[in-house]
């Protein structure tokens, strides 16, 4: 997805049958803030840990070139980015997990982050009311660089909803 034109690919699942394994969709750019590192922080208690607050200890302890954005901000962002979507906002029932979560780059004020969603799997539970699907997670920033992967479930409703 193009940085420049910030324009998501609208994808809207109105049911189970409109799920394709290996369709995608994207979120829309988010560019990383001080404040943005500065809040989370703050929320998650992480000012124990310098490489998110403290550029001087950061450059000379570290390989690292500026604060770093915390991969949980990263990948709470990206799921909100994606949910901000609508994608699949009529037909969710629940969140059921999430596995394999890697922060493969750092995520530097100033970056900007999109989240691209691939379905890989899908089947119906048992009942056959409700559909498990089950994504694969990209979020890359503005050159490109993979800075988290992660897989991800959700239980769906089968029928469209009235």
């Amino acid at each position: 997805m193009s940085l420049v034109t910030q324009t998501p690919d609208i994808v809207i699942f109105k049911s189970y049958d409109d799920i394709k394994v290996g369709s995608s969709f994207s979120s829309s750019g988010r560019t990383i803030t001080e404040t943005d590192i500065l809040l989370f922080s703050a929320l998650v208690a992480g000012f124990h840990n310098p490489v998110h607050h403290n550029v001087p200890w950061i450059r000379a302890n570290t390989a690292f070139k500026d604060k770093l954005f915390p991969g949980p901000g990263v990948l709470s962002y990206s799921i909100g980015m994606l949910s901000a979507t609508l994608t699949y906002r009529t037909i969710l029932v629940a969140f059921l997990g999430l596995d394999k979560v890697e922060s493969l780059e750092p995520v530097y004020p100033g970056d900007t982050i999109v989240a691209t969603s691939t379905v890989t799997a899908k089947r119906v539970t048992s009942k056959g009311d409700r559909g498990i699907v089950n994504f694969d997670i990209k979020v890359t920033n503005q050159d490109d660089k993979t800075v988290m992967s992660y897989k991800y479930k959700n239980m769906v409703r089968v029928k469209e909803a009235a």
